[in-house]
């Protein structure tokens, strides 16, 4: 092999190996091989993402590779982060596809309910105003997810009080709660709660008692709130 084609590969190889460096040694922040693993993780998921679209060529993404690890420790289970190396061919369609400044080494936009508009969060770098940043879109989601829910449940209520007044007898057939509690028993626990990297919230109830019985439609309507935050119930 003559030096040339030694030095060709090399060259081939260099954002691979500076990409590793950042980000090859730690699973708390992902990253993607193609489009179609960006569109399946990122943009069809209910979660709220972080995804830091960066040049791995530039100074300042090696120095703010080690501040973004950091937060992905603190957001685990809760926010999962991404990176997205924009410099290698199979990942230059997000240059156009979100806005992203070639010229800025660094972008981060956080994917929330609404996928087609990620927010842009500027040029902050700052732990603190970034996690603050998305702790308030975290609240905000909960709250629009909240709303959706209570007007959709004030519409069943309104339709099954009409039902029933008209439905006979019989007073109508009683609606399915909807609900995304998890049922926890011995067999799942462990791969459920122990082993899951969300945060869990559990409530031991006894089915005798009439408190527990109460706490459920409220703990299935949380369920649905949380559902895609960082939490299950």
């Amino acid at each position: 092999m003559t030096m040339r084609s030694m030095l060709s590969i090399l060259l081939l190889l260099i954002p691979t190996l500076i990409t590793g460096y950042f980000y090859g040694d730690t699973k708390d922040v992902h990253t993607f091989e193609n489009k179609s693993e960006f569109e399946t993780k990122v943009l069809k998921s209910d979660s709220i993402w972080l995804v830091q679209f960066y040049d791995p060529t530039d100074s300042s993404a090696e120095d703010f590779a080690h501040e973004y690890i950091f937060i992905a420790e603190l957001l685990k289970g809760i926010i999962p982060l991404a990176a997205f190396d924009i410099t290698t061919p199979e990942n230059e369609y997000a240059i156009s596809d979100y806005n992203i400044n070639g010229s800025k080494a660094i972008t981060l936009k956080l994917f929330a309910d609404d996928k087609s508009e990620p927010i842009d969060l500027k040029s902050v770098k700052d732990t603190g105003m970034i996690v603050s940043m998305i702790m308030e879109t975290l609240q905000e989601t909960i709250n629009t997810r909240a709303g959706d829910n209570n007007a959709h449940a004030g519409k069943t209520k309104k339709k099954s009080s009409s039902s029933s007044s008209s439905g006979g007898g019989d007073g109508g057939s009683k609606k399915k709660m909807e609900s995304r509690v998890e049922i926890i028993t011995g067999a799942n626990i462990a791969a459920k709660i122990y082993e899951n990297p969300l945060v869990s919230a559990v409530a031991f109830i006894a089915p005798w008692c009439g408190h527990c019985k109460s706490l459920l439609p409220e703990w299935a309507n949380a369920s649905i709130k949380l559902h895609g935050a960082g939490a299950i119930l």
